[in-house]
This record gives structure tokens, C-alpha cells and sequence, in this order.
């Protein structure tokens, strides 16, 4: 029906990951979205933020609690290291 806005989700952001930088942030991002898991990503502190270049702080990556675990295991390849 044209017009018709989605209803809002209850379904609360929850932390998936934590990336060392924020290319590698977007990058996992970019992999997320492919498998249809929309992220959110923030730096990981803001205080750290003010500090060091954006490139080079740490970034954590939030997706909805619904597609936590999917998205858990599409990242799992990217994350053993850790």
C-alpha cells in the first residue's frame, strides 16, 4: 500500500562485535548487509574518539537482537583471531 509507514521494532540493538578500526568496522558492515543484517556502528569511546583519528580507534558493530546470532555467524571467520 503506497504511503504506508512500517511499524516501528521493539527490538533493541545488541553489540556483535568489536572492530580495531573503523575501516575494518565498514568492511564488516558491508559483509553484514550482503547477508540482508542491517549494523550499526559506533566508536567504541567517545573520549578515545577525540583523541585518535577516526581510521584508528576502535569501533563496536550493533545489529538488532533478532539477527544477533546470524550475524555472530556470518562475522565467526572474522573474529577466531580475537
Amino acid at each position: 500500500m503506497p504511503g504506508r509507514k512500517e511499524k516501528p521494532t521493539r527490538d533493541p540493538l545488541v553489540l556483535v562485535a568489536t572492530a580495531p578500526n573503523e575501516p575494518v568496522a565498514s568492511m564488516w558492515a558491508g559483509i553484514l548487509e550482503n547477508e540482508g543484517i542491517r549494523s550499526v556502528i559506533r566508536a567504541q569511546e567517545l573520549t578515545a574518539a577525540m583523541y585518535i583519528p577516526s581510521g584508528f580507534a576502535p569501533c563496536r558493530v550493533f545489529v538488532l537482537s533478532s539477527q544477533a546470532d546470524k550475524a555472530k555467524e556470518v562475522l565467526k571467520p572474522f573474529l577466531e583471531d580475537e
